[in-house]
């Protein structure tokens, strides 16, 4: 998570994401800003590798292979208050729940770090 507090009440947030988790057939990345769910999951196999949702299907249900997902989203939060951004994830396959590892494969190795990084675009 990166918290950040705008200058100006119509200023943009620019949140950039780069997750590195294991490869499940259907894993979805979006935005949380304070808690809240900001963007929505996208239907169907859409295979979106990255935008404001990141869903991607893989061919192989593969919990040992580790894949990076970027994600990006333009937010405009509407104070000058502090907020708080997060990435949050899901996998699954047929309505069945798969384990998504984050920064590492299902054999807890620690494969990588993953980032999120947010900047403010000023409004005026």
């Amino acid at each position: 998570e990166v918290s950040i507090a705008p200058t100006h009440t119509n200023s943009k947030i620019v949140l950039i994401a780069m997750v590195v988790s294991n490869a499940r057939h259907v894993s979805s990345f979006g935005f949380f800003r304070d808690g809240n769910l900001i963007t929505n999951g996208l239907s169907g196999n859409t295979n979106v590798g990255s935008g404001y949702v990141a869903t991607s299907y893989y061919a192989e249900d593969d919990g040992g292979r580790v894949r990076p997902i970027p994600v990006h989203y333009h937010d405009t939060p509407g104070t000058t208050n502090a907020v708080t951004y997060t990435v949050g994830a899901s996998a699954s396959w047929s309505g069945s729940i798969r384990d998504l590892y984050i920064n590492d494969r299902d054999s807890n190795d620690m494969r990588s770090v993953s980032t999120l990084l947010a900047l403010e675009v000023r409004g005026n």
